[in-house]
């Protein structure tokens, strides 16, 4: 809750203090390792291959989150490239 919370409080702040406008990309980019690495730690805690739940059984919901991961990654990818 607290990755959370504190991003909400970037986002609001993010054109109305300097030094977050500044760096709002490195900002953005930490929070991305932080909710990927929330992620990671998910798949791992519920089980990827060993469990009886094994999240490859939970079928088109995993499928459907590591799609939208990717073209999230896709998507920042080609807008930085086409705003630099």
């Amino acid at each position: 809750m607290f990755v959370i919370g504190s991003n909400f409080i970037f986002l609001a702040l993010d054109k109305e203090v300097a030094i977050l406008t500044a760096n709002g990309s490195n900002i953005d980019f930490a929070f991305l390792i932080l909710y990927s690495g929330e992620m990671v730690l998910k798949i791992i805690a519920k089980g990827f291959f060993l469990d009886n739940i094994a999240i490859w059984e939970m079928g088109g919901i995993f499928w459907i989150l590591v799609l939208s991961f990717l073209a999230g990654l896709v998507w920042g990818w080609l807008v930085g490239l086409l705003v630099a």
